[in-house]
Order: C-alpha cells, then structure tokens, then sequence
C-alpha cells in the first residue's frame, strides 16, 4: 500500500514538473537582427532555467520560436554554465498567433489614437503617437482633475481608465488574447512582456507608464516610471520612499504627502508654510519619516 502511495506521488510530481516546464514564454527586441533576437530569448530566464521562448519583434513584424538550454564552458579544472539556444520553425498556428498578435498591437494602438471621448467618467485625448513600436504614444487625462498620485491610490480609476481606453476600442480583446495564450502556450498573455505599454500624463504634468492588463482588466504600473509635477519619482512601494524631494508649490508638496500618509502610513512632520518645499525621507531602524527641513525658494 504505501509503495502505491509513493509511487503515485512521484508520478503526481513529474506530471506537474512536466506541465511547468511545457510553458513557453514570450518577449520582444527593440529593432535587432539574430543576435540581437537570441539575446532577448536568453534574457527571460534565470542562468539555472531553460524552455521554449518566443521572441516578437514588431519593426519587422516578425516571430521567432527558440529552445534554449544550458551548456557549459570548462575552464581548466572548473565548468560555467552559459545559455545558448536553438531555433525552431514555427507551425502554421503558431505564425497565426503572432499575426493576432501584431493585431493586436494595431488595435491598441488604434484605440488610444481614436480615444478621444469620454467613457466611465474619464476624458482623455491623445497627445502624441510615436515613431517607436514598442511605445504605444501618450494619453492626456483631460477629465477629472486627478494627479499621478490619484491614479496610483485608485483601483477603481485604472479598471474606468483601462475599459474606457482598451477595452471599449478593442473588439474580442479576451479572446483574441485567449486564442495566443492556447496556441503559444503561455499560460498567460502579459502585455508588459512584449511592451505594449502607454504614457499617461495628467493635468498638473505628473505623468507614468502603464500596461494593459488583459487578464484582470485593468492598468499596471511600470515600475519607476511615476513622475509628479516636479519630476520627483513617485515610490509604489515603501522601500523606495526614502531620499530628497523638491516641490515648486504647495500644491505638489500636499499632493505628495497625502499619497504617503494614505498609501504606506508614513509621517511627514512640518511646521512650516512655505512657496516650495524639499522634503527628506529617511529610516530610523524600521520607522520612516519625512521631515522638510527647510523651505526651498
């Protein structure tokens, strides 16, 4: 009995391993040729993985498929593990599946130029486009008057912003995205992976990447790519909190505060009404502060 047992988890354990180890992944090249396209396969994994990767790139609105695996370099008594790779020929579904996906693209993008109304409460237009594929251009939120600091304490506001400006432009985004997935074996479809990110600005200048989320219908951050009015890198966790802060106006330096006060429970002590503010965040064992030591004129 307890050899049944035991063979049946060995089993349970390899079916697993072997499902895990069956999903691709997916990522893209700024403009490359073969080099420059097998290195972008190596990048996606850690130096001890390896598995199938495929590679968009959307200059030459082309897909490559790679195998890559682990081989080592002896150097005398020693062996370094490098990554090399091989390159498959795609099947007929798989070319398919990256048309839907360059579709894709031009649908996003598409919807962003022509997102020019209001939906769900939010008014935006686009502001630029942009020669360079793998950014989408940027959009200015016109209506409400919200700040970058706004958008990144709001759930409910990246969900509006995504269905007014993906979802109510793209038609079948779920199943153009579902039928990817399944041919390509992903798992998952993430936009990130392939950068198909956008710009948003808001009306006090503050501005952030995100990308669309197709699976939770939603808009994700790019990490460090939040900026207030003044420029400052706006933290989206509490571990980047900490440095020096310039605000040109009362209005920024409130705005500021307010996020970090509501967001990750930080105190800011100030006594002082100032024109323009420099604000240092810093940790006293695991406390954070922030303190404006003096005014900035």
């Amino acid at each position: 009995m307890l050899k049944n047992i035991f063979f049946m988890i060995i089993l349970i354990i390899g079916i697993m391993n072997t499902a895990f180890a069956s999903i691709a992944k997916i990522t893209s090249c700024n403009p490359c040729g073969e080099a420059g396209r097998e290195y972008a396969a190596k990048s996606v994994f850690n130096w001890n993985e390896s598995g199938i990767v495929y590679v968009v790139d959307l200059y030459t609105r082309e897909g490559r498929k790679y195998n890559v695996y682990i081989d080592y370099v002896i150097e005398g008594p020693d062996q370094f593990p490098i990554h090399k790779t091989n390159l498959i020929p795609l099947n007929p579904a798989e070319q398919a599946a990256f048309s839907d996906i360059f579709s894709l693209y031009d649908s996003i993008k598409l919807a962003l130029q022509n997102n020019t109304y209001a939906n769900n409460g939010v008014m935006s237009s686009i502001l630029q486009g942009s020669v360079d594929p793998f950014n989408l251009g940027t959009v200015q939120v016109i209506y409400p008057e919200i700040t970058v600091h706004d958008f990144l304490s709001s759930s409910q506001m990246r969900n509006n912003m995504f269905e007014s400006h993906i979802a109510s432009g793209v038609y079948n985004i779920t199943g153009i995205a579902n039928r990817i997935t399944d041919v390509l074996t992903l798992g998952a479809l993430h936009l990130k992976d392939i950068k198909f990110g956008y710009r948003l600005e808001f009306p006090d200048g503050s501005s952030i990447l995100v990308y669309p989320s197709l699976s939770s219908k939603t808009l994700h951050v790019a990490e460090n790519t939040a900026r207030d009015a003044d420029n400052n890198t706006v933290p989206t966790n509490r571990n980047m909190i900490t440095g020096s802060y310039q605000f040109s106006n009362p209005e920024s330096y409130q705005s500021m505060r307010q996020y970090l006060e509501t967001m990750f429970g930080v105190s800011v002590f100030n006594n002082m009404t100032c024109t323009s503010y420099v604000m240092i965040c810093s940790f006293s064992g695991t406390t954070l502060t922030c303190t404006v030591p003096r005014c900035a004129y």
